[in-house]
């Protein structure tokens, strides 16, 4: 059994369907099929109920899905302690989102090897951090967060994300009696966009559980056609007018604006988020971890996270 046909039956089932699943894992939807069927022969049983484009676990496929979870958090703990193990320095391990890897580690990397040469700094791009960072057995030294209250962890402020609603020109063309101003700024009011396609980022993301709680919020369910982890992708789809969606603020400080898009506030609590660098309190702080956390607070005081629309 290899851990990436376990990683595949995971994530078909949170797509459940094969053709999307296939696009997030990048592989050809012919070998993710292959990957299936070879488990399912070694198991001697169905772990998805086929029907139409969707798919859904069977009974023995919701087992599987449940321990195979949990073998992977522990493969993955493991491939992280051999590799500090095997490192020849000192290793400082931060745990973050794909997207904030994107934006900011190369900066962070640079300052603090400028620093410390013999010290490595590594990055992984992990959606479970909190529960990696509190693990007893986990080297994870610090986690970008959103702010929460857990007494366990001290947080240090970064930032406040700006979540902000993007459609076409030519969508809100039709959509104009929905836009309206407050204090100088564009909103719109989201129930006039119920029927409207949504594009998002992939499941168990921050961001589409803000998709999620807005539209909620404002009582729909989101149709969401796509999804994907890449916001440049979805603001391009977004711009070509497939649907309408939520970005972040911190995707738009790379300075590259599409003017095919037109981008509005909502009155939503969830609309704003801040961002911490958090630790466990028992982390005793060496001088490498004093300069990163100096450093990345520095990297932070930089950049513009507020969106003027």
């Amino acid at each position: 059994m290899r851990m990436t046909d376990i990683k595949n039956i995971i994530v078909i089932s949170e797509f459940e369907n094969f053709s999307k699943a296939s696009a997030y894992l990048h592989i050809s939807q012919p070998a993710l099929s292959q990957s299936v069927q070879r488990l399912e022969s070694a198991l001697g049983c169905k772990l998805f109920i086929r029907g139409g484009k969707h798919v859904s676990l069977t009974a023995e496929g919701e087992i599987f899905v449940k321990e195979g979870s949990a073998m992977l958090n522990i493969y993955e703990k493991m491939i992280l302690n051999i590799s500090k193990a095997n490192s020849p320095t000192k290793t400082i391990t931060i745990a973050a989102s794909s997207i904030y890897a994107r934006y900011y580690f190369p900066e962070i990397f640079r300052c603090f090897k400028e620093r410390h040469e013999r010290v490595n700094l590594q990055m992984l791009e992990l959606q479970n951090r909190e529960e990696l960072l509190l693990s007893s057995d986990s080297d994870v030294d610090f986690a970008v967060i959103k702010r929460n209250k857990d007494k366990c962890l001290k947080q240090i402020f970064l930032f406040q994300e700006q979540v902000i609603f993007a459609a076409s020109k030519e969508i809100m063309k039709k959509k104009e009696n929905y836009v309206y101003e407050r204090k100088g700024k564009k909103y719109i009011d989201l129930r006039g966009f119920e029927n409207v396609p949504f594009l998002s980022y992939s499941k168990n993301s921050t961001m589409r559980t803000a998709t999620n709680e807005i539209c909620r919020d404002a009582g729909f369910i989101p149709n969401i056609i796509y999804e994907s982890g890449d916001p440049e992708l979805i603001s391009e789809m977004i711009s070509c007018n497939m649907g309408v969606g939520f970005l972040a603020s911190l995707t738009q400080i790379s300075g590259r604006k599409n003017d095919l898009l037109q981008y509005y506030f909502i009155e939503n609590n969830n609309m704003i988020r801040d961002y911490v660098l958090a630790y466990k309190v028992s982390n005793n702080l060496s001088n490498e971890k004093k300069d990163l956390i100096d450093i990345i607070q520095s990297v932070h005081k930089r950049q513009h996270h507020s969106v003027d629309l």
